[in-house]
C-alpha cells in the first residue's frame, strides 16, 4: 500500500479519514527511505530502494552549495523567513551514506561516502561538535548542539565505512574492535 508503482517511490504515510477515504501523504521523506533498508524490509540494492534514493536526493536536497539532505520536502523547521530551501540535517545525510555503504561493491563505490564525510567535517564546529541541522544558505549550525543523534550518526557511518574497507580487503586493521 505504501509503494507508488507509477513513480517508483514510497509514500510517507497513508491514513483514512472519518469517511473511510484513503489519504496519501506523498511528501518525500528521508526516514521512509532509511527504514526500507536499515530494518531489512528491502535489500539496499533493490530497484525500489535505488529509485527512492535518487528521488530523495533530488527532492530533499536544499539545492544550495551547503549540501546535505533535509528531513522531508518543504521542511520548515528552523527555516529562516524568506528562505525557500529546507535545511539539511546531519543525521538524514548520514542515513543516505549508510545506504551508499551498504550497497557498495568496490572501493570506487565509496567515493561519495568520502565526499559526504568531508562535508560533515567541514560543517562541524572546531571541537568536532555537530548540531541538528545547518542553515541551507549560510551553512551555520542550527538548533541543538551537540546533538547526540548527529554525533552517533557520524560514528556509525565511520564504523560501517571502515568495516566495508575491511570487507574489500583494503584495510585489514581499519576497525580493530575485539
Amino acid at each position: 500500500y505504501l509503494y507508488d508503482s507509477k513513480r517508483g517511490v514510497f509514500y510517507k504515510m497513508i491514513n483514512k479519514n472519518e469517511t473511510g477515504e484513503i489519504i496519501v501523504d506523498d511528501t518525500p521523506d528521508s526516514s521512509s527511505f532509511y527504514g526500507l533498508f536499515n530494518f531489512g524490509l528491502l535489500d539496499p540494492d533493490d530497484k525500489r530502494v535505488n529509485n527512492m534514493a535518487k528521488w530523495l536526493k533530488k527532492e530533499v536536497s536544499p539545492g544550495t552549495n551547503v549540501g546535505g539532505l533535509c528531513r522531508y520536502g518543504d521542511d520548515k523547521y528552523y527555516r529562516r523567513a524568506g528562505n525557500l530551501n529546507c535545511n539539511p540535517w546531519f543525521v538524514t545525510t548520514f542515513w543516505y551514506v549508510e545506504w551508499l555503504i551498504a550497497k557498495a561493491k568496490s572501493e570506487k563505490d565509496l567515493a561519495e561516502v568520502k565526499n559526504i564525510l568531508a562535508w560533515a567535517i567541514k560543517y562541524a564546529q572546531a571541537s568536532g561538535i555537530l548540531s541538528e541541522q545547518l542553515d541551507s544558505e549560510t551553512g551555520n549550525q542550527l538548533s541543538a548542539a551537540p546533538l547526540v543523534w548527529s554525533q552517533a550518526g557520524l560514528v556509525m557511518v565511520v564504523v560501517k565505512y571502515l568495516d566495508k574497507l575491511e570487507e574489500f580487503g583494503i584495510c585489514q586493521a581499519c576497525n580493530p574492535v575485539y
